[in-house]
Order: C-alpha cells, then sequence, then structure tokens
C-alpha cells in the first residue's frame, strides 16, 4: 500500500533535474536556420551544441551541467550573447535582431540577466571610448592641439574609471 504511494513520488523526484538547464529561446525578424552553444573557458570556447531555428523562429537547448558556467549563443563568434547559466534554470531567451547583443532580454537566470547589463554597460562605454579616440585623432592633426589633448584624455580616463566602478558593482 505504501510502496504504490511511494512509486509515484519517486517518478516526480526524478523528473525534476538539477544537473542541466534549459534555454528556450526566440527570434524574430531573421533568415537564420541554425544556432550555436558554446561554453565559455578562462582561454577559449568550447562548441557544445546547435539548435536548428524553426519556421516561428524558435530554437531550444538542454545543457548538463553540475555548476553554474558562462555559455555562448549565438551566429558566430563575434555576434553572441553570454549567460550565466545555473543548473536547474529554465533560462527564456528573446532575441529581437540578428544583432544579438545589442537587442535581447533574458528571463529565468538571474546571473544571465546581470551578464546582459553588464554587455550594455561595456557596449556603450566603448562606443563613447571609440567617440573620444576619434576625437583625438582629428585634433592632433589641428592647430590647438595641446588645449584639445587634456580634456580629451581625462574624458576617456574618466569613462574608464566609471567602467571599473560598475564593473565591481
Amino acid at each position: 500500500k505504501h510502496l504504490l504511494i511511494f512509486i509515484p513520488l519517486l517518478t516526480v523526484a526524478g523528473c525534476t533535474n538539477n544537473n542541466s538547464f534549459i534555454v528556450k529561446g526566440s527570434l524574430e525578424h531573421s533568415d537564420k536556420k541554425m544556432i550555436y552553444l558554446s561554453r565559455v573557458n578562462v582561454d577559449e570556447t568550447v562548441p557544445l551544441d546547435s539548435a536548428k531555428i524553426n519556421s516561428k523562429g524558435v530554437f531550444r537547448f538542454r545543457v548538463k551541467a553540475g555548476e553554474p558556467d558562462f555559455y555562448q549563443i549565438g551566429f558566430s563568434s563575434d555576434n553572441f550573447v553570454t549567460l550565466l547559466a545555473t543548473p536547474g534554470e529554465k533560462i527564456i531567451l528573446s532575441l529581437l535582431s540578428e544583432n544579438l547583443l545589442e537587442n535581447y532580454t533574458v528571463e529565468g537566470s538571474e546571473g544571465s540577466e546581470q551578464v546582459r547589463i553588464l554587455d550594455i554597460k561595456l557596449l556603450k562605454t566603448k562606443h563613447s571610448l571609440d567617440s573620444i579616440t576619434t576625437l583625438y585623432t582629428r585634433a592632433e592633426k589641428e592647430d590647438g592641439f595641446e588645449t584639445k589633448r587634456k580634456p580629451l584624455e581625462e574624458e576617456y580616463l574618466r569613462l574608464l574609471k566609471e567602467q571599473r566602478r560598475f564593473n565591481i558593482e
């Protein structure tokens, strides 16, 4: 009698898998057919899996993982998003364009959301630093460079310090 109650409980308990995580994704407005998943190691990315993107723009990964780790999902080594996935998570990834990094949302993973916020801030800082570098290069060729140089250098260093503070937070 007790065995009839115990067996279904074991079956249900066995269905929850804390040794893997799931990524359910959607991609809007794209003709891409495949998307790729890699694990990020200290000095390299290791390809793990690929998934077909169906006609509705939906894809799915189930990844065996024993601990939280960084992963990249994307189309190439320069067009991807980074996830910090933890076993047991069910991550919902919405990719809003083929330029993945600039326009995506993530749900179901606090670590991945923090990485998204960091990536956005890094992207904005990079654009600002590139603009200052361009202004600096132009100013080098103009009269009065010495008066323009110091404010540009100070703004560049201010942006770097601000980004470092943000990273630490």
